[in-house]
């Protein structure tokens, strides 16, 4: 979520480098599209959380990326990487990816 594009596959490259094999490395992110109205350049997320007894509010904004980063985007770097997909798993614009080395 808060990896630069540009160092995305190098922190995936290391990841896997370090992991030992069978290891898991999980990502946790919203589905970023592309900017949709040229004079907006943040897209800004609410996510709640509950939790046993108590809610989370918060929230997380970034600059919109010049291409789509959603599952297939994160499934493709990740092969890249070496990772296997294991589980992935979407609820409406959050996803969710489980990977193997």
């Amino acid at each position: 979520m808060y990896v630069p594009e540009a160092d995305q596959e190098k922190v995936c490259h290391e990841v896997h480098r370090v992991l030992t094999p069978g290891g898991r490395f999980l990502i946790w992110d919203v589905e970023l599209p592309t900017r949709p109205d040229p004079a907006k350049d943040v897209a800004v997320y609410r996510f709640r959380f509950e939790l046993p007894g108590r809610r989370i509010e918060t929230g997380y904004g970034t600059f919109f990326p010049d291409r789509p980063h959603d599952l297939a985007y994160f499934t493709a770097l990740a092969r890249k990487t070496g990772f296997q997909v294991a589980d992935e798993e979407r609820h409406g614009r959050t996803l969710r990816l489980t990977l193997a080395r």
